[in-house]
């Protein structure tokens, strides 16, 4: 968990000046951008209550929009809270959708780490369910998503799950074994 946290931070580190120098959009209150500058900064430094918080600012500030409830989510991925992430990352998927083509990239970024917290999580029907949601989703927008890397997600999963279906049917075996094995143990031996 901390080398995922670790890739986040360096990609929110990468992120920051891209966004800083990004000017406030007509459609953008004031004080938004500034919101979520201040939540970037902080958790690349690792200030996740202070990243929450500015991320939160920033939510209140822009009911409608995704960015910030992702960024709420990943900061949350960041502190091993994933049940909370995903409903940050739900809500985000939610105002993605309903915001259309100007949040086709949150909505790409946010099926994609809801299929990834999920399968982080061992819910893996979930997990297979919202791989085939990303891919449906980046099949029809390749210009914010990557199908080919949601199908790769997709058949690792597919592959793991029938891993272990192999693998408890092995158990099964040595656990009959282990049975017939005892069970003639402890039959009385004849003796000659």
């Amino acid at each position: 968990m901390v080398r995922f946290g670790l890739v986040l931070t360096v990609l929110l580190a990468i992120s920051v000046p891209a966004f800083a120098q990004r000017a406030r959009r007509p459609s953008e209150p004031a004080g938004y951008r500034t919101a979520i500058q201040s939540g970037m900064r902080a958790a690349v430094q690792q200030d996740f209550s202070t990243a929450l918080t500015s991320f939160r600012q920033a939510a209140g500030l822009h009911p409608e929009s995704a960015e910030p409830h992702f960024f709420i989510a990943e900061v949350m991925r960041m502190q091993n809270e994933l049940e909370d992430a995903l409903g940050e990352l739900r809500t985000a998927v939610r105002l993605a959708q309903a915001t259309g083509r100007d949040a086709d990239a949150w909505h790409a970024r946010a099926l994609f780490a809801t299929a990834a917290t999920l399968q982080m999580l061992g819910r893996f029907d979930e997990a297979r369910e919202a791989w085939v949601a990303y891919n449906t989703f980046a099949d029809g927008h390749p210009q914010v998503s990557y199908s080919s890397s949601g199908r790769a997600h997709l058949q690792a999963l597919d592959r793991r799950t029938e891993v272990a279906r192999v693998a408890a049917g092995v158990r099964e075996r040595i656990e009959q074994r282990a049975r017939e094995a005892a069970e003639e143990a402890s039959r009385p031996r004849r003796t000659r």
